[in-house]
C-alpha cells in the first residue's frame, strides 16, 4: 500500500527519504517545471536543516563555473581579499547548501564534474587556490530533466542520481511546510535492519543492471520508507513500494534476458537445467532445454519502439537505440558548419581562447575582481579604464542548434491497416544520428477534418513525434493546408539567418487524394463539392518547396507500386522520387508482409 496519492505527493516522500540517507541526496525529477526548483529546495531544507534555519540556495545552470562551486572570494583583515571553500563544501561552521539545477541536459562542464565528484562520495577533498577542506558531502541536489533529453546526458553523471521521480502532473509547490511525522522520521535514531526476503527482493527488481548503484539506492529508499513507518525491519514490500516510487515496472515471470532468436522468426528461451546457475553460454550449450514460444514480430524501428517505453523506467539511458551522447561531457560530435559555434542562444559563458562572440559583460565581471590586485589605487584617483588581461575574457556558451531538419508530413488516410514504420526507419535513423530537428505535419488526423497540425521538436526523442505516428485516421485530407504548414516550417529553418539549418530531408506519406481546398480549411467551411480543386491547390503549394534550396524531397506511396497518377502529379510538381511503402511480389498481386 502506497503512501502517496498524487504526484505531489510522490515528490514529497521522495524528498523526505533524500533527508533520511545523505547518500540520496541526488534527486532527480523527470518532466519537472524548473520554476518548482526553489520550492522544493526550501521544503527539503526545512526537513534537513531545521524548520527557520537559514540556508544558500546554489543554481547549478548553463553558466555555472569552477569558482561558483568551490571557493569564492572573501574579505581578510589586513589583505584585500582572500579565499574560502564554495557552497559544496559541507563544513560545521556553514550554513546548509541545497543545489538546483533547471536542466540537467544543459549543465555546465563544471557543475557536471562537481556532481560527478560529490554525490554519492564517502569523503570529498579541495586543493585548490590554497584552500584545502575535507568534509562528508551532504548538500542536497534537485535536478530537473525532460524525458527526450536524456540522450544528451552522461551516463557517469545521470549515475549519481540515486533518487528518480516522475513529476508529471505537477503543477504547485508544496503548499505547507513538512509534517511533524515527516520531521520525526527524517532523524531516526536507529536503523531497520534488512529481512533476507528484502534482499533477495532487491536483486529481483533491479535485475542485472551495471555497476551497484542501483541495488544500493533501491535498498537505501526501502530502508528509508520503513523508517517512515518506524518499522524495525525491511521487508520485500517495502522494497516493492520503493521500486514504485521511482516507476521501477515489475519483472515479467518469463524473463528474456536468455533469449535467442530461430531463423524462423519466434523465440527461443533457453531455461537452465540442475541448480540453475549462470555458466558459459558455450558450456551450457547441450545442457539447456530451448522453448519455442510464439511471439508477435517486432518492429525493425527499435528507436521508436524505445521512446514508447521511455516513461516506464527511471533509467530510460537503458533503452536500447537512445544511447547517450559518446561525449556527452564534450561538444557535441555531429557534423556542422564552421559558423554554427555562433548560432544558438546564449545559455552561459565559458573561458574564450580568441576573440569571437565575446560576452563583454561577463568579461567586465571577471576583471573587475582583480581590479585591486592589479592596481591598489584604481578606485582613489581619477577614473581610468579597467585592468583586463587574457585569462579575463570570456565568451557565450550558446545551445545547439541542429544543422539539420527532417520534416515529414503524415497522411493518416492513407494508413488503412499499413504499418509505415519499417518503410520510415531508414528516414527516422537519419534523423536520429544527425541529430536533426523534427517537424511532424499530421494531414487527415481524427478531430482534424479541415486542417493540418504541425508538430516540432528538437530532436527524433521528443514523444509528441511519436505520439504523431500513432494517430487515429479521420475522414478527410487536407493535404494542401499540410502543404502550406510545410513551406512555413521549411522557411523559418532555411532563412533564419545565423541559425539557419544546412540541409532539409522533406518526406511525404500519402496518396495524393487531397479533397479539402485550401481556402476550406483557412476559414474552416465544410467543402462542398471539390471535385480537383484540393488536388489543384496542393499542386501549387508543392511547386514552391520545388524552388527551396538545401531541400530534398521524397514522396512515399502506400501502394505496393508507383502508378497512381495523383502521387506522379505531386512528385512532379515537388521535384521529388517516389518511393513505394509496401513489397510488391510479381506476378502473383501481392503485397508481402504489412510494411
Amino acid at each position: 500500500m502506497t503512501t502517496w496519492e498524487t504526484a505531489g505527493q510522490r515528490i514529497e516522500t521522495a524528498l523526505a527519504c533524500a533527508a533520511f540517507d545523505p547518500r540520496l541526496r541526488g534527486v532527480l525529477c523527470y518532466d519537472l517545471d524548473p520554476a518548482l526548483l526553489p520550492s522544493l529546495a526550501a521544503w527539503l531544507a526545512d526537513l534537513t536543516a531545521g524548520r527557520g534555519t537559514p540556508y544558500e540556495l546554489v543554481v547549478a545552470g548553463a553558466g555555472t563555473t569552477e569558482d561558483d562551486l568551490w571557493t569564492r572570494v572573501r574579505p581578510v583583515p589586513g589583505l584585500l581579499a582572500g579565499r574560502e571553500p564554495g557552497p559544496l563544501a559541507d563544513l560545521p561552521d556553514r550554513v546548509p547548501a541545497v543545489v538546483i539545477v533547471p536542466d540537467l541536459a544543459e549543465i555546465s562542464f563544471a557543475a557536471a564534474r562537481a556532481a560527478v565528484t560529490v554525490l554519492g562520495s564517502e569523503t570529498a577533498y579541495l586543493e585548490r587556490d590554497g584552500v584545502h577542506a575535507v568534509w562528508s558531502p551532504k548538500v542536497p541536489w534537485i535536478a530537473a530533466c525532460a524525458r527526450q533529453d536524456m540522450g544528451k546526458v552522461s551516463t557517469h553523471l545521470l549515475d549519481r542520481f540515486a533518487l528518480r521521480v516522475d513529476a508529471r502532473g505537477v503543477e504547485a509547490p508544496p503548499s505547507a511546510g513538512p509534517a511533524p511525522w515527516l520531521r520525526a522520521a527524517a532523524r531516526p535514531t536507529a536503523l531497520p535492519r534488512f529481512t533476507p526476503e528484502a534482499v533477495e527482493r532487491v536483486v529481483e527488481r533491479t535485475g542485472r543492471a551495471p555497476g551497484a548503484r542501483r541495488d544500493l539506492a533501491l535498498a537505501r529508499l526501502a530502508r528509508a520508507l520503513a523508517a517512515m513507518r518506524t518499522a524495525s525491519q525491511v521487508t520485500a514490500s517495502d522494497v516493492d513500494e520503493a521500486a514504485e516510487l521511482i516507476g521501477l515496472p515489475t519483472p515479467k515471470p518469463d524473463d528474456d534476458e536468455h533469449a535467442t532468436t530461430v531463423p524462423d522468426g519466434r523465440l527461443a528461451r533457453r531455461r537452465p537445467t540442475g541448480d540453475g546457475r549462470r555458466r558459459d553460454e558455450s558450456a551450457q550449450a547441450g545442457a539447456v532445454e530451448q522453448a519455442v514460444v510464439e511471439v508477435p514480430a517486432a518492429r525493425p524501428l527499435t528507436a521508436a519502439a524505445a521512446l514508447l517505453t521511455m516513461a516506464a523506467t527511471p533509467y530510460p539511458e537503458d533503452l536500447p537505440g537512445l544511447d547517450s551522447e559518446p561525449s556527452s561531457l564534450r561538444t557535441s560530435w555531429v557534423r556542422r558548419s564552421a559558423a554554427t559555434s555562433q548560432r544558438g542562444v546564449p545559455v552561459g559563458h565559458v573561458r574564450a581562447h580568441d576573440l569571437s562572440d565575446l560576452a563583454l559583460v561577463a568579461t567586465l565581471l571577471e576583471a573587475g575582481r582583480f581590479q585591486l590586485v592589479r592596481c591598489p589605487g584604481h578606485f582613489d584617483g581619477p577614473p581610468h579604464p579597467p585592468h583586463l588581461q587574457p585569462s579575463d575574457l570570456r565568451r557565450y556558451r550558446r545551445a545547439e542548434v541542429p544543422g539539420r531538419l527532417f520534416t515529414l508530413l503524415l497522411d493518416h488516410t492513407c494508413r488503412k491497416d499499413w504499418d509505415w514504420y519499417p518503410a520510415l526507419a531508414p528516414y527516422l535513423h537519419w534523423c536520429y544520428t544527425e541529430r536533426a530537428a523534427v517537424c511532424v505535419i499530421e494531414v487527415g488526423a481524427e478531430g482534424h477534418e479541415l486542417t493540418a497540425r504541425r508538430v516540432t521538436g528538437r530532436n527524433l526523442l521528443d514523444p509528441r513525434v511519436v505520439a504523431a505516428l500513432d494517430r487515429r485516421p479521420g475522414r478527410s485530407t487536407p493535404l494542401a493546408h499540410g502543404l502550406v504548414l510545410a513551406v512555413d516550417a521549411l522557411r523559418r529553418y532555411l532563412q533564419r539567418d545565423r541559425a539557419a539549418v544546412d540541409e532539409a530531408l522533406f518526406i511525404v506519406v500519402t496518396d495524393g487524394r487531397a479533397n479539402v481546398p485550401i481556402h476550406n480549411s483557412l476559414t474552416g467551411e465544410t467543402p462542398q463539392a471539390v471535385a480537383r480543386e484540393g488536388v489543384d491547390d496542393a499542386l501549387a503549394v508543392a511547386r514552391e518547396i520545388r524552388m527551396m534550396r538545401k531541400v530534398e524531397s521524397f514522396i512515399m506511396h502506400p501502394r505496393p507500386y508507383a502508378g497512381e497518377g495523383l502521387v506522379l502529379e505531386l512528385a512532379d510538381a515537388l521535384g521529388a522520387a517516389v518511393v513505394p511503402g509496401r513489397d510488391h511480389v510479381e506476378g502473383t498481386g501481392a503485397v508481402t508482409g504489412d510494411g
